[in-house]
């Protein structure tokens, strides 16, 4: 079960994310949730790499043997990226493409999920997001013929995910050039100017966290 745990957050944090929220037109919750998110990603993340260094000690006795798992070849990579590429050639409604994740390094496994984020038409509605969203996936499950597929609509991705995409991702296919280049410009300049909130917000957690030993 979930522990269930309660922050008190300053009034003059709060404010500041209301006032970003009304900036954004974003909920406060939304916002709250989104740093608090990247906080706890950030920690496993250092955790693990601490844990790989042998600086933190698992209080289990047993040895566990972990099977390798088979890596996805750069031939196989290539196929796949082929068939998305012609793919959202012939899909008007979208504008660009990236792989992101595992698939867009040298890491993916058989096991991985195939992180896929889209660019729609700006005069695209956003009531026909999720049924875009549902028959483009079903294409792809069809087409590369597997069920890993995990897509994103880029135009209303949070800023965190907007910013792994742009400077982690592989863009695989563009109408235009332009396009990837305000796409990334965009995502770099909002997650800076965003930077400044998620900080305070996250040092608040962590202080928290801290305090109360979890």
């Amino acid at each position: 079960m979930a522990k269930r745990i309660n922050i008190t957050i300053p009034k003059d944090f709060l404010s500041r994310v209301d006032e970003f929220s009304k900036k954004e037109h974003r909920k406060r919750s939304e916002l709250i949730r989104e740093s608090l998110r990247e906080y706890m990603g950030r920690r496993d993340k250092d955790m693990a790499v601490e844990q790989k260094k042998g600086l933190i000690y698992s209080e289990a006795k047993e040895t566990i043997t972990v099977e390798k798992i088979k890596k996805i070849s750069k031939e196989k990579k290539a196929e796949l990226f082929s068939i998305i590429r012609i793919y959202f050639k012939n899909s008007p409604e979208v504008i660009a493409s990236f792989i992101f994740g595992s698939y867009s390094t040298d890491n993916a496994t058989i096991l991985s999920d195939l992180d896929i984020g889209i660019l729609l038409k700006t005069d695209t509605g956003k009531d026909k997001y999720s049924e875009l969203l549902l028959d483009i996936s079903s294409d792809l499950v069809r087409l590369l013929k597997m069920d890993n597929i995990d897509l994103v609509i880029l135009n209303r991705a949070n800023p965190i995910l907007k910013y792994e995409v742009a400077t982690k991702g592989t863009a695989i296919f563009e109408r235009e050039k332009e396009i990837l280049d305000n796409f990334k410009i965009k995502s770099l300049k909002y997650y800076m100017d965003t930077k400044k909130f998620r900080n305070l917000y996250q040092k608040s957690i962590k202080n928290f966290l801290l305090e109360n030993k979890i």
